[in-house]
């Protein structure tokens, strides 16, 4: 079951145990990590995705227990490099490799 919602309420604490996946994209990380606490509590096997609004917030968030972090403005900005390259006689294995080790730089 993957759950959509604020990890305090009513729903959440009922059927916490059930979830197996969640997706946090709130842009406040206190409220993230408010609600990767809770969830953690109701369910430590829990697959938390978050978003992170600033980049040095995504090492933040994975010590926090956050399985995965996405980081949008980043993402929104690798893809418009992706795109640009398209237009050119660029490799797309290079562009492939390039992307992944940009994302390595910063997810981990």
């Amino acid at each position: 079951m993957l759950y959509l919602g604020c990890f305090l309420a009513q729903q959440f604490l009922h059927d916490g145990c059930h979830v197996e996946q969640c997706l946090l994209a709130v842009p406040d990380k206190e409220t993230v990590l408010l609600s990767v606490a809770a969830a953690r509590r109701m369910n430590p096997k829990l697959r938390i995705v978050a978003r992170a609004v600033r980049d040095h917030q995504v090492e933040e968030l994975l010590a926090k227990g956050v399985d995965a972090v996405i980081q949008p403005e980043f993402e929104g900005g690798i893809e418009m490099v992706r795109q640009a390259l398209l237009r050119y006689p660029y490799d797309e294995t290079r562009t492939t490799e390039l992307i992944a080790g940009l994302r390595r730089e910063l997810y981990g």
